[in-house]
C-alpha cells in the first residue's frame, strides 16, 4: 500500500506485508547530503536495495555484484554478474562488479569462497540465481504497488517493471528512488523463488561485454603487483641453496650499507612444522626504499647458509631414487580390473617414462603488500583462498584473525599458484618487524625456488597380449611425490569398479588419468609414494594435475605397443574403445 507520493528529494517508506516472506519496516533510512545551491533544503538520497549478500541495487539504476571469487583471467566476475542480471532482468549496461575486502567473518558469512578446480560457476550458480529471482519478485511487487497495478499483470524486463495489461512501466531506478525496500532474503524465501527458465534467457549464453575489460585495457585495473600505500618499503629475497634443509647461519651486510636506499637485511626463520608440510622455507629479506635498490642490495648481502647434506640432491638424483623405488617396492593399488599378474602369458613390452618438474610461474610474479598499523594487519595481494587468510596468517603472526584484513586484487595468472601464500606471510612478518608497510615482489628466481612444482615422475608400463595380438593386460606403476598432506584429497582405491576401503588410501590428485578409458580386461595401476621428492621440493598441483604425466606415459606406451604389433595406432585405440 502506498502511503503518499513525494518528490525525488526525499523517499517513501511503505508497508509491504503483501510481499511473500517478510515485511518492510515503516521507518526511513536515507542519506542526507547538502544541496550547495540551497543549503537550507538538504537532499535525501534513498538507501540502496541490498536484499542479498551478493549484490546491491542503487537508486540510480545501477546494480553492483559483489565477487568473492578470485579473478585471474577467467572473467569469473562477468560470469557471476550474468547470473544475477539474468534473474533480476537487468539492463546489462547498468551492471558492474567489485571485489570486497575479506576479514575473519567472511568465511562464515559467505562460505569458503575458494577459487580452484573450475568450481566457481558450478558452486555459485544456484545461490545467485535464486537470490536474484526472489529479489526480482520483490521489485515487481513494489513496482506494481507504485503503479497501482495488479501484481499478476506485471513482469520485470530490462531494468523495469511493466504492466502488460495497461502497457505502463516503471524503471527499477524510479522504484528505488521513491521507495526504500529494507529486506534481507532468507533461506525460506529461496524455496519460493521463481527462476526464469533457460529457454527465456537474454543474458546467459549470449555474447556480452566482459565487465573488467575496459579497466584492463586502460590500465586502471589493480593487480597484486600494482598495490601501493604511502611510505611503503620494498623487499627482495636472498635465497637459500636448497628448497628445504637450509637455515641462516650469519649475514654480512657490510657492502650493502654503502648502497643507495638500503635499510637492512633480516633473516626469516620458520618453525619446523611449517617447513615439514612443504609450505615455506627460511630466507633473508633485504629492505630498501625501492625495488631496484632492494635488488641491487640483495646481491651485495652475503649469507652463510647451513645446509643439511640430505637435501643436496639434484634432479638426476631424484630420478634415480624414483627408478629404484619402482624396482624395489610393491606400491599400493590405485585401480584394478581383472588380474594382470595371474594372466598365463609373458610380458611382451615393458617401458619406463620420465617427466620433469613443472613449476607454477605465471605471467604476473607473486607479490604482496602488508601494512601493520594500530594493531591491525592489512594485506593487499592476489590470492585464491582469501577468506582463509586471516586464519592462516594468524598462525604465523600471532595476531588474532579479527586483526587481519585482506583486500583482493586481480591476479595475472594463477590456476592454483595463488593458493601459495609465501609472499603474503613474508611481507606480513616484515611489516610487523619494521613497523612500515612492506611490499615484496618475487623475481623469476624466487618463483622457481619457492614454487610448489608438479612432481617429477618415473613410470613403468607393462603389456600382455593373447595369440591374436590383442592387448589383454596393462600394468601402470607410478613413482612421484604426492600432492598436499596425508589427510587431503585421499580416496580409497578402486578394485573391479568398487572402492576397496580395506586397502591403503592413495592420493587421487597424484594418479588421475591412470585409471584410463581403454577397454583392457586386466588393468592394474600401482602408486609408489616418493617421500624423498616431497621432502626435497614440497610439490603441489599444477594445472590438470597428474593427467599431464600419467596420460603422457599411457599414450606413448599405446603407440609403442602398436609399433611392436605392427598395428595402426589409431586402429588399436579404436579397438580398445568399446
Amino acid at each position: 500500500m502506498i502511503a503518499k507520493r513525494v518528490s525525488r528529494r526525499s523517499f517513501l517508506a511503505f508497508s509491504a506485508a503483501s510481499i511473500a516472506g517478510g515485511t518492510m519496516p515503516a521507518t526511513s533510512v536515507a542519506k542526507q547530503i547538502t544541496d550547495l545551491l540551497n543549503p537550507s533544503s538538504p537532499i535525501m538520497l534513498p538507501s540502496n536495495f541490498s536484499p542479498s549478500l551478493w549484490f546491491t541495487m542503487e537508486s540510480n539504476g545501477r546494480t553492483k555484484v559483489h565477487i568473492f571469487k578470485s579473478e585471474f583471467g577467467q572473467h569469473v566476475g562477468t560470469a557471476l554478474a550474468q547470473i544475477v542480471a539474468e534473474q533480476l532482468c537487468l539492463d546489462w549496461s547498468h551492471v558492474s562488479i567489485d571485489y570486497p575486502e575479506m576479514d575473519y567473518n567472511t568465511f562464515g558469512k559467505y562460505g569458503g569462497q575458494l577459487t580452484g578446480g573450475s568450481y566457481s560457476i558450478h558452486e555459485m550458480y544456484g545461490k545467485l540465481s535464486k537470490q536474484a529471482a526472489f529479489a526480482r519478485q520483490l521489485l515487481v511487487e513494489t513496482g506494481a504497488e507504485l503503479m497501482g497495478s495488479d501484481f499478476g499483470d506485471c513482469l520485470a524486463d530490462s531494468g523495469s517493471v511493466k504492466d502488460t495489461l495497461y502497457e505502463t512501466e516503471i524503471s527499477f531506478s524510479e522504484i528505488l528512488s521513491e521507495t526504500t525496500i529494507e529486506y534481507l532474503i532468507t533461506d525460506e524465501d529461496l524455496l519460493e523463488a521463481k527462476e526464469i527458465h533457460r529457454s527465456a534467457f537474454k543474458i546467459i549464453g549470449k555474447s556480452v561485454k566482459a565487465l573488467d575489460i575496459p579497466e584492463k585495457v586502460n590500465g586502471a585495473a589493480r593487480f597484486g603487483i600494482d598495490a601501493y600505500v604511502p611510505n611503503m618499503v620494498y623487499a627482495k629475497l636472498v635465497l637459500p641453496p636448497t628448497r628445504f634443509g637450509s637455515t641462516v647461519g650469519s649475514i654480512d651486510q657490510g657492502a650493502a650499507t654503502k648502497m643507495p636506499g638500503f635499510m637492512t637485511a633480516l633473516p626469516l626463520n620458520f618453525p619446523a612444522e611449517a617447513k615439514s608440510q612443504g609450505f615455506i622455507t627460511d630466507v633473508v629479506a633485504v629492505l630498501a626504499d625501492s625495488f631496484p635498490n632492494a635488488m641491487r642490495a640483495a646481491k651485495a648481502v652475503k649469507v652463510d647458509w647451513k645446509t643439511d647434506p640430505g637435501f643436496e640432491l639434484s634432479t638426476e638424483d631424484l630420478f634415480k631414487n624414483a627408478e629404484k623405488q619402482l624396482i624395489n617396492e610393491d606400491g599400493v593399488d590405485f585401480f584394478t580390473n581383472g588380474e594382470f599378474d595371474s594372466l598365463d602369458t609373458n610380458i611382451e613390452l615393458e617401458s619406463f617414462y620420465k617427466t620433469a618438474f613443472v613449476a607454477h610461474a605465471p605471467m604476473e610474479p607473486a607479490s604482496a603488500l602488508s601494512h601493520f598499523i594500530d594493531g591491525n594487519l592489512h594485506i593487499y595481494a592476489g590470492a585464491q583462498g582469501g577468506s582463509l587468510l586471516p586464519f592462516m596468517l594468524s598462525q604465523f603472526t600471532g595476531l588474532s584473525p579479527d586483526k587481519i584484513l585482506f583486500y583482493p586484487h586481480l591476479i595475472g595468472g594463477g590456476f592454483g599458484k595463488r593458493f601459495g601464500i609465501e609472499p603474503i606471510v613474508i611481507s606480513a612478518l616484515l611489516s610487523m618487524n619494521v613497523q612500515k608497510p612492506v611490499k615484496i615482489i618475487f623475481t623469476r628466481e624466487d618463483e622457481f625456488l619457492l614454487s610448489h612444482p608438479r612432481s617429477l615422475s618415473v613410470q613403468k608400463l607393462s603389456a600382455k597380449s593373447n595369440e591374436a595380438s590383442e592387448l589383454i593386460g596393462l600394468k601402470h606403476e607410478i613413482s612421484c611425490g604426492w600432492i598436499a598432506s596425508d589427510d587431503f584429497g585421499l580416496v580409497s582405491p578402486i578394485k573391479n569398479g568398487r572402492p576397496a576401503s580395506e586397502l591403503p588410501d592413495v592420493q587421487l590428485f597424484s594418479a588421475s588419468g591412470s585409471d584410463n578409458w581403454y577397454d583392457i580386461p586386466n588393468k592394474n595401476v600401482k602408486m609408489h609414494r616418493n617421500k624423498v621428492i616431497e621432502a626435497t621440493t614440497g610439490n603441489g598441483a599444477v594445472r590438470s594435475v597428474a593427467n599431464n604425466y600419467t596420460i603422457f606415459a599411457l599414450e606413448s606406451f599405446i603407440d609403442e605397443f602398436a609399433a611392436l604389433k605392427q598395428i595402426d595406432p589409431v586402429d588399436l585405440r579404436l579397438s580398445l574403445l568399446k
